[in-house]
């Protein structure tokens, strides 16, 4: 078995998937069909694969926090609050759907490497590395954006919460 930190090679990541070198035998556990599927799929993922780790920096401690996205719901709820709500276009999510699409396109350099849970799961549906990788993709985007929007609305309900409870106690 090869050290799998690092760069594998895809042969070996297949036999210690399917366990071959436990005493299983390749040939006589897969169907041949599967087994050049697996091995196509596996090499083409390798080439595929998502920037290096090494390369890649992380991104800025802020953006992990999602502090950002608190502060942004502050200051649109305090031009809502105080009548200014001409400066973001009179919408409560245009803010962030502004900063959704800049993070989107401007920090591709942050991106993490696709979990192989999925591409593995894909691999025995039978979909091709290239559709795999882009479901994949946008899995991830789906679920980054959703979790933005609800920390988004949680923030500016709360903050609207505390200022309602603030007059009506006030």
């Amino acid at each position: 078995m090869s050290n799998f930190s690092g760069g594998a090679n895809p042969n070996d990541l297949f036999s210690a998937f399917l366990g071959s070198g436990m005493g299983g035998n390749m040939e006589t556990d897969l169907n041949p069909d599967l087994e050049n599927f697996a091995a196509q799929f596996f090499q083409s993922a390798n080439l595929q694969s998502s920037p290096n780790p090494a390369t890649t920096s992380p991104p800025p401690k802020f953006l992990q926090f999602k502090f950002h996205i608190i502060l942004m719901a502050v200051v649109t709820y305090l031009l809502f609050y105080t009548g200014n709500e001409k400066y973001v276009c009179y919408s409560v999510l245009f803010p962030l759907l502004l900063w959704e699409l800049t993070e989107m396109f401007l920090m591709k350099a942050h991106q993490k490497p696709s979990p192989a849970f999925l591409n593995i799961a894909f691999m025995f549906l039978k979909v091709s590395p290239t559709y795999s990788n882009l479901l994949v993709k946008t899995f991830e985007t789906f679920n980054k954006v959703f979790n933005d929007v609800g920390v988004f609305m949680f923030s500016f309900s709360l903050i609207h919460l505390a200022l309602a409870w603030n007059t009506v106690s006030g």
